[in-house]
């Protein structure tokens, strides 16, 4: 009974699993569903910024002083829009242009007190606009905020402002570049609007005209000083700010990191006291001993397999939080990288690494390489891209395959193992021992089939290389050297080969090169690992990743 509950069972758990069933897609979130949810996130979040762009333009002109305070605390940010205050059109009218265009000084006011740019437009500053509309009533607010009456500062004012100098470069509307004398920022000094008025020229009244022509510029310079000031520590508390926040992110990985190493390596060594006991309980039940000793070790497989279940409970917890915390901190770091005009993607190749914060820069990239590289294979098609080589691309690339099993229930690992493979449990103790593993690599070259290490979700590389090495010194550098190996399988193997305890079946007298030619050397591993496993094994190895498909 003991015999046929773990293996049996499990064989028939893949006849079950791999027989057509219309609901086994749904088990799945593609890699497309994925894409499409983000795109989707992307473009609900745009009509929100558009919403509120228009609420609040319309707001800022209509003197809603009120609304346009509730807008920018509560939706500007909540869409984490920094200033939102300069927000503008597609015409380049900002909240203050609008608000100075509706002559509504408290909004004026309050926006400036924000730190509203005062000279942000395209051709025509907010006091342009006031004074052409003929909004006295907002023109001496604008002034001591530090609209420039004489000159249009836009390349100034808006480059610590954030945007980009593309909106200013028409050649047509500006000219005659020279440097200012406040910080060697470039000015613009086609005076006025893009036909060259001043606000001065087109005030509709004498009020206006006379308060523009008694303006001291520069009270404007020394304003203009005191707001650039200003923003500069806007930015660099901000970057301080930020500076905490990954440093914050990084402690939280680095903790989360050590949680999960730890479950990682208990999960581990459970399930490697789970493979003994298993062991240990189809030796008696093939042996035949008594009913007593066949019900303890199946009552020691039951214990073992409580204590797995609880320690990869937590186990999942811990990975989930080191997930969380490892997309907190690729989340701050995007975002310092967007404020130094970097790229995302400058992040998510060289600082989004695996391990949190550590091993990062080329690391990270060979490791996203490695995988980004991987052919992918759908589950259906495993056995015609894996086993009979359909297309023969295995077998062109030189490499033994590396299987990356990414369905949910690593049911590619499940596959494999029972096809008419020679398997090898690296996490079994029993599979290792140099006897049975010195047999399992003869009799798959003997009988020209897979020889099949699995990993697990766990990275084995090195135990699985001590394991053949035990066998002969450095044999695993050369098992995966297919091509040598393939063209020096006698001069490789014959020194392992021992009659005495293997018997006559596996002596080099036997080998066939018409079996051995199928031989193939097959390593599985679950997503788990992938990444360090394809980062070792990469240069080796033909890397694969094994999907569910689409429906």
């Amino acid at each position: 009974v003991g015999f046929l509950s773990y293996h049996f069972l499990k064989k028939s758990f893949v006849t079950f699993f791999f027989s057509p069933c219309p609901l086994f897609p749904l088990l799945f979130l593609t890699q497309a569903e994925q894409r499409r949810k983000k795109l989707e996130e992307e473009s609900k979040r745009k009509k929100l910024e558009a919403s509120l762009r228009k609420k609040l333009l319309e707001a800022a002109y209509d003197g809603e002083v009120s609304e346009v305070r509730d807008l920018l605390d509560r939706d500007a940010a909540s869409l984490e829009l920094q200033d939102a205050f300069d927000i503008a059109d597609a015409h380049g009218n900002s909240l203050l242009s609008e608000a100075a265009a509706g002559g509504n000084a408290p909004v004026v006011d309050f926006l400036l007190d924000l730190g509203a740019d005062p000279n942000l437009e395209f051709g025509r500053t907010p006091l342009w606009r006031a004074c052409f509309l003929g909004k006295e009533e907002v023109v001496d607010s604008l002034l001591r905020g530090g609209s420039d009456p004489d000159l249009v500062r836009a390349h100034y004012m808006t480059r610590y402002a954030g945007l980009t100098d593309e909106l200013f470069s028409n050649e047509d509307s500006f000219s005659n570049v020279e440097t200012s004398p406040i910080d060697s920022s470039v000015f613009i000094l086609n005076p006025g609007n893009s036909s060259g008025e001043l606000p001065l020229h087109v005030a509709s009244s004498e009020a206006m005209k006379a308060t523009l022509s008694k303006w001291d510029i520069s009270e404007t310079d020394r304003i203009l000083k005191k707001l650039t000031e200003r923003r500069e520590k806007v930015v660099s508390d901000r970057a301080a700010k930020r500076a905490k926040a990954i440093r914050g992110a990084e402690g939280e990985c680095e903790a989360a990191k050590a949680e999960n190493d730890r479950l990682q390596l208990q999960l581990r060594n459970i399930k490697q006291e789970l493979e003994k006991r298993i062991f240990e309980h189809d030796m008696c039940v093939e042996e035949k001993k008594s009913e007593a000793l066949i019900a303890t070790t199946l009552e020691q497989i039951h214990i073992a397999e409580a204590n797995l279940d609880q320690v990869r409970s937590a186990a999942k917890v811990a990975s989930e939080r080191f997930d969380l915390a490892k997309l907190a901190l690729r989340e701050q770091r995007i975002q310092k990288a967007l404020s130094e005009g970097r790229d995302e993607l400058d992040v998510e190749d060289g600082e989004g690494e695996e391990d949190g914060g550590e091993g990062g820069g080329a690391e990270a990239t060979k490791n996203t390489s490695a995988l980004s590289s991987a052919t992918a294979v759908e589950l259906k098609e495993l056995n015609d891209v894996l086993v009979r080589d359909v297309g023969e691309r295995i077998k062109t690339s030189g490499k033994w395959p590396l299987v990356v099993d990414c369905t949910a229930e690593g049911l590619a690992v499940t596959f494999l193992k029972y096809l008419d493979v020679n398997h090898v449990n690296i996490l079994s103790p029993a599979h290792l021992a140099p006897p049975r593993l010195r047999r399992s690599l003869l009799g798959a070259v003997r009988f020209g089939k897979p020889l099949v290490l699995d990993l697990d979700e766990f990275d084995l590389w090195d135990e699985l290389t001590r394991a053949f090495n035990q066998l002969q010194d450095g044999l695993f550098a050369r098992l995966l050297n297919r091509n040598e190996f393939q063209k020096s399988y006698e001069k490789i193997l014959t020194p392992i080969v021992k009659p005495e305890e293997d018997g006559e079946e596996y002596e080099p007298s036997r080998w066939a090169a018409a079996r051995v030619a199928n031989f193939m050397m097959v390593v599985v591993v679950k997503k788990a690992a992938a990444r360090k496993v394809a980062t070792a094994a990469a240069a080796h190895m033909h890397v694969m990743k094994v999907i569910m498909g689409g429906r």
